[in-house]
């Protein structure tokens, strides 16, 4: 969750000339973030973790997240030889699809240096 909120207030950070009222965006996503409630069998529940599934920011959220650590690792990929970019990436929300050259490790070195951003 602090990840996230991170992320977006970098995000804001950057357009700050563009997006109006960026700061009470932050102030939202903070408040939706921090106070999310559910119910399972008649009982409520805070959640602590995470972004709660099915709540309208959760996938504008996980596709920016997203799209925040596909650019690192991009850039990443342009000073690392042993680092290689797919030849074709797609993703969707927080699914992936690539087609690269190279081995089965090379695939696996890529997928490790994702996961640890």
């Amino acid at each position: 969750m602090e990840d996230a909120i991170k992320c977006i207030k970098e995000l804001v950070g950057e357009y700050q000339g563009v997006i109006p009222n960026a700061n009470f965006i932050i102030e939202l996503l903070e408040i939706i973030l921090k106070n999310s409630l559910m119910t399972f069998n008649g009982e409520y529940f805070q959640q602590i973790f995470g972004v709660i599934m099915g709540t309208n920011v959760a996938p504008i959220l996980a596709n920016i997240y997203m799209a925040r650590l596909e650019t690192l690792l991009k850039e990443k990929c342009k000073t690392d030889i042993k680092l290689k970019w797919p030849i074709l990436f797609k993703r969707f929300i927080d699914d992936g699809f690539g087609v690269m050259e190279g081995t089965k490790l090379d695939f696996e070195h890529w997928v490790l240096e994702f996961n640890l951003l």
